[in-house]
């Protein structure tokens, strides 16, 4: 599990990894292209989202469904857009923490994909949960 997470870490520093994180994608037949690094780095930042929260709230995603998690996602993104437009108009400058809607999205999406692959759309009723 160390192992693990600091290899993610590491990659998530991709502007000082950036050949460690070509190497990685190369290992599994991807191109090792500036673009495929970036967005390496967006997918890691999510899945460690999602590992911090999953201690937490452990597969609680997989109880509500394909379509409830893409209902989220939906909502994720409209706070992202809102937050967008804000920043935007120039009331609020970007700052840590603005991205945290998108990140969220991109966790709900993955959730919607696993559920559905699972045939999985609409979760377990309340009772079920934990």
């Amino acid at each position: 599990m160390t192992d693990r997470r600091n290899i993610v870490q590491d990659l998530m520093r991709i502007k000082e990894n950036r050949q460690l994180a070509a190497r990685f994608l190369i290992e599994f037949g991807i191109d090792g292209s500036d673009t495929l690094i970036d967005q390496l780095a967006v997918a890691l930042e999510a899945v460690m989202v999602m590992d911090d929260r999953e201690t937490i709230y452990r597969d609680i995603w997989r109880n509500h469904g394909g379509v409830d998690n893409l209902r989220n996602a939906k909502r994720k993104v409209a706070r992202q857009m809102r937050t967008l437009t804000v920043i935007e108009e120039g009331t609020t400058p970007l700052a840590a923490g603005h991205l945290d809607d998108a990140i969220d999205a991109i966790n709900y999406l993955a959730f919607t994909v696993r559920n559905i692959r699972e045939l999985n759309f609409d979760g377990v009723s309340d009772d079920e949960e934990e």
